[in-house]
């Protein structure tokens, strides 16, 4: 009998358990993390600021906003970086299914929230998180969509949110797995750091 494993479900621990898959600790690892990303122009600073005060401004009212976030943080974002046009295209939804390392006839599924493509490569995976729920609660999901990449050769990149907080993640697939994590971003600090958001988004998704 199969054993299926939930993504929606999955702890680290057991990403750890069942697929070998580690945290590296090396400050080198994610190196994309550290580059001269060029400054925004005045019209993304502008629209970076209004989306800021959208998101503020709407969870006053509700912390419950899935699909808001998507629609006004999430869509906008990937639109500026160009990544909603040729040579990108998005899929949503997809299933995916991964046999696991140990305890033969286990199998991790699950569906994709989205990913950005590149000429048949994955460049992005990304995991909505409502704004009451923490990064947390959304990395072993993202996390669990990275192992499913089918460019094993390449390193994969992702990006947990909840709309108003952001962190991207890197994950090099291989005998022995691992992934690292950019620091937080959130919108909640007095500097706007959608800012710095933009400016990785746009670099992440360029590199592959």
């Amino acid at each position: 009998m199969v054993t299926r494993l939930q993504s929606s479900q999955i702890k680290l621990a057991e990403l750890t358990h069942y697929f070998g898959l580690t945290e590296s600790n090396d400050p080198l690892f994610f190196s994309e993390l550290h580059q001269d990303f060029p400054e925004l122009d005045v019209s993304e600073i502008d629209y970076m600021d209004q989306m800021r005060s959208s998101y503020l401004h709407m969870v006053s009212y509700q912390n419950s906003l899935p699909q808001w976030i998507e629609t006004a943080i999430i869509g906008p974002l990937l639109c500026l970086t160009q990544a909603l046009i040729a040579p990108f295209n998005m899929k949503v939804g997809n299933t995916i299914e991964i046999p696991t390392k140990v305890d033969g006839g286990a199998v991790l599924r699950g569906d994709l929230n989205s990913i950005i493509m590149k000429d048949g490569f994955w460049a992005m995976a990304i995991e909505c998180q409502e704004p009451d729920r923490s990064i947390e609660a959304g990395l072993p999901r993202l996390l669990s969509y990275l192992l499913a990449n089918p460019n094993r050769n390449h390193p994969c990149y992702g990006m947990v949110s909840t709309g108003g907080e952001f962190v991207f993640v890197k994950l090099v697939n291989g005998e022995t797995s691992q992934y690292a994590l950019s620091e937080m971003f959130a919108l909640r600090r007095k500097d706007n750091e959608l800012y710095d958001v933009f400016k990785i988004l746009k670099h992440l998704i360029n590199t592959v």
